[in-house]
Order: C-alpha cells, then sequence, then structure tokens
C-alpha cells in the first residue's frame, strides 16, 4: 500500500514497543539484544505512574476487538423498520347548525330530542408529517427522517458497544481512580465519575465516525472525500476541513482533562526519567549507520539480505556507535574520521561470530 510516509517500514516507536511487551509471553534477558523484557524494566523504573496506567490503558485497548459499526446497507434496512408516521389522520370536526338540520333531516331525526346533543363529524386530513419518524428532542416532539434516526442510533449502538468494552478493560480502574482523583481536587467536580468515563471513551475512540479521520466529506457511494469539509468534526462554519476528531464531551471541563491525559502521557514517555530515556530504543545515528553501511553490502545480495544484516548489525552495535559517536564529536574529530571508525566498527561486527545466532553473512 502507497503512503505519504518516506520510509515504508519506519523503526518501531516506543508506544508500540510497550504495547508488545505488555503482552508478550517470552520475558528472558538477552545480553545481545532488546527484549521485550528491557521494555517491562525500564517500565519499572519509570516515577510517572499515571502516565503509565494511562499507557497501558491505551495498549489494553488497541489489543483488543472492537466490534463495527453498522453498514450503509444495515443502517437503510434498520431505517425500515422505523415507525414512520401515516400519510392521512382522522380528525374531529364540530358541525355547523346548518349541518346539524342537514343531518337530521337526511336520517329522519327528531331535531327537538337533539337539541342538547354536540354533533362532532370524522373526517381524513393528510398528514404533514408523512414518512418521518416521531422523535423526541430536548423534551420536544420533532419529526425527522428516517435514515437520519437510523444513522443517529446505529451511532448510539456503537459507541454503547465501545463502552461496554471499556469497562472490560483490566487496567481500567488504576487509571480511573487517579483521573477522578485530580477531577475532584483540580477542578472541583463531585462525582468525577461521569466526566471520567466519557472523556476516556472519547480519547481512546475519537475518530469522527461520518469521515473516518479523513477530515472531508465523504461522497455517498464511492467512499472518496469530496472538497467539502466534514459537517460533524468541523469547529465552525466556513473551515476547509474537520478535525477528523469527535467533539470532546462535557465542554472546556472535558478538554482540560484530555490536556492532563496528554501530558501524563507525555511525561510518562518522553519525560526524563520516562521510557525514551530508560529505554533507549531508537537510533540516534541513523544518517551516518546508513552510509557506513554500503561498505559491508555484496553485489550478489538482494534487497531483502540487506535488511536482514542491516537490522542485525544495528541491533548489535547501535549503542556502542552512538556512545563512541559522542565521544569523538566531544573529541572534535573530523567528519572523515567519525565515518571511517563508524565504518571499521561495522566491519569488526560484521566479521565477528555471533556465539547465539552464528555468523552474521547471510
Amino acid at each position: 500500500m502507497f503512503d505519504n510516509t518516506d520510509d515504508p517500514n519506519p523503526p518501531r516507536t516506543v508506544e508500540e514497543s510497550y504495547a508488545v511487551s505488555a503482552s508478550a509471553s517470552n520475558l528472558r534477558v538477552d545480553a545481545d539484544r532488546r527484549t521485550p523484557a528491557d521494555m517491562v524494566i525500564a517500565a519499572g523504573m519509570n516515577p510517572y505512574r499515571m502516565g503509565l496506567a494511562i499507557e497501558r490503558l491505551m495498549s489494553e485497548w488497541d489489543c483488543s476487538a472492537k466490534p463495527d459499526p453498522m453498514t450503509p446497507k444495515q443502517i437503510e434496512e434498520l431505517a425500515g423498520k422505523l415507525d414512520i408516521e401515516p400519510p392521512t389522520l382522522k380528525a374531529k370536526v364540530r358541525m355547523t347548525p346548518e349541518q346539524v338540520a342537514q343531518t337530521t333531516e337526511t336520517f329522519g331525526l327528531d331535531p327537538v330530542k337533539l337539541k342538547d346533543v354536540i354533533w362532532d363529524a370524522v373526517i381524513v386530513v393528510p398528514n404533514p408529517h408523512a414518512g418521518l419518524v416521531r422523535t423526541e428532542v430536548d423534551g420536544k416532539v420533532a419529526y425527522r427522517l428516517p435514515l437520519l434516526v437510523a444513522a443517529e442510533r446505529a451511532q448510539q449502538w456503537h459507541s454503547h458497544e465501545l463502552g461496554l468494552l471499556l469497562q472490560r478493560m483490566k487496567t481500567l480502574p488504576e487509571a480511573r481512580r487517579g483521573l477522578v482523583w485530580w477531577v475532584e481536587n483540580q477542578l472541583n467536580i463531585r462525582p468525577g465519575i461521569h466526566l471520567v468515563s466519557a472523556v476516556l471513551q472519547w480519547w481512546l475512540h475519537k475518530t469522527c465516525p461520518v469521515c473516518q479521520g479523513a477530515k472531508m466529506k465523504i461522497i455517498p457511494g464511492t467512499g472518496r472525500t469530496s472538497s467539502k469539509a466534514c459537517l460533524a468534526c468541523r469547529r465552525q462554519q466556513g473551515d476547509k476541513e474537520g478535525t477528523g476528531e469527535r467533539r470532546i464531551p462535557h465542554e472546556w471541563r472535558g478538554k482540560k482533562l484530555v490536556a492532563y491525559i496528554n501530558s501524563c502521557r507525555g511525561e510518562a514517555i518522553k519525560g526524563e526519567h520516562g521510557l525514551n530515556g530508560k529505554f533507549r530504543h531508537r537510533f540516534k545515528n541513523e544518517a551516518l549507520f546508513d552510509r557506513c553501511m554500503e561498505s559491508l553490502y555484496k553485489p550478489w545480495m538482494g534487497e531483502e539480505e540487506r535488511d536482514i544484516l542491516r537490522a542485525q548489525l544495528r541491533r548489535r552495535c547501535g549503542e556502542r556507535i552512538d556512545h563512541d559517536v559522542a565521544m569523538a564529536v566531544h573529541e572534535k574529530y573530523s567528519p572523515k574520521r567519525i565515518e571511517d571508525m563508524v565504518r571499521g566498527l561495522l566491519q569488526a561486527a560484521y566479521d565477528q561470530p555471533d556465539p547465539a545466532r552464528g555468523r552474521l553473512k547471510t
């Protein structure tokens, strides 16, 4: 599949590594390479407990099977089962004296005996709301199109199912307990469980259900985006595109809680003592490493063999290259000398056999 990224196979992020490590079955520590156990150890050394609780909840949510929303065909079938208004209505109308006299004369009735009787006529009139569905919005009766009502009920059903799935998350109580404490003490909202539950469900599944995150209006029946902004997720009238996200519940209170959740998660991942610092997964000297790897590639190697060799050498001596390059920059080595040094390290690692895997040559 084609995308807009420069690297079709980008390196795994810290968030992805933590999600894999949380559900890994093999937690063996290996001295020669990074394993999921290293990430678990780094998480245990992390002082940001609130951010880690949120990250664990997000990892469990990403690994869970979520219910699919209703398809347009299912929404149309649901709209066909709704109770719609009939085309005509029966109404009672008060008869005039002339109509009463005509009725008594027609049927041979005594008008003296029936002078105190109230005469009503039942007539059939066209229904102005024919084909619409009767609903109540904010306590007021409203008549809406069946397809719109069906789409709204389908969205409510999907949101309800996601809420039930969230309640089954094993890591939810810890994260919810900390957020409820913050809401009740910082925002003075008691009880804060309703705000926290609504915002957590939005934060875990914030994609707009109408445009599916495309930010533009979808052309019906094609799956392609148009040049108009999505009406469901745009901030105000006149915007050229939407946000691609659902509206945050509880207005400014929800926005403050979302900001707090993002800050806690950012500190746990990118803080001074976060996972990014404890677990140095990403290689710093990526461009230098690629330049020096060119001398080790053989003419007979295909693209797959080169990727395997590159991954093995990066895993074996990536941290040592980072350390030596940092020392060389501190000593003010020239770029040519640093590149020769890295090329020598890679050549030595290439020639040295690995006891666990054998020789690096493919």
